[in-house]
């Protein structure tokens, strides 16, 4: 297995989409805003196959935990080159963060393995 794998978790920023591919196979669209150090970061994450009707289960705000590839770009905007994030999601979860005692700000994690 080459390329880079991993797990992200945060919280639905956009509500999943169901979309069509040109070759008829269905498949789930969705924004997710994961928290890294002290930065928020957007991940788009594409399901397919069981983990499209998976993500389909959840709303808007709602916490999700995908696995899959990573897919990173640069793209530029305004004269600054920037990160496109993508996570290739093979499985689809609920995540609930457990709270810190002396902190109520969300926890999230990414974890990558190459």
């Amino acid at each position: 297995m080459s390329g880079a794998f991993g797990t992200i978790k945060g919280y639905l920023y956009k509500g999943p989409e169901l979309k069509k591919s040109k070759s008829g196979n269905e498949y789930s669209l969705a924004t997710l805003k994961v928290k890294d150090g002290t930065e928020t970061k957007f991940w788009r994450v594409m399901a397919f196959k069981e983990a499209t009707q998976n993500l389909m289960r959840f709303d808007e705000n709602d916490g999700v935990q995908c696995e899959g590839s990573i897919k990173i770009d640069t793209y530029e905007k305004d004269g600054v080159t920037r990160l496109s994030l993508t996570l290739m999601a093979n499985s689809v979860e609920a995540y609930a963060p457990e709270k810190k005692a002396s902190n109520n700000n969300r926890t999230n994690l990414i974890e990558v393995r190459i």
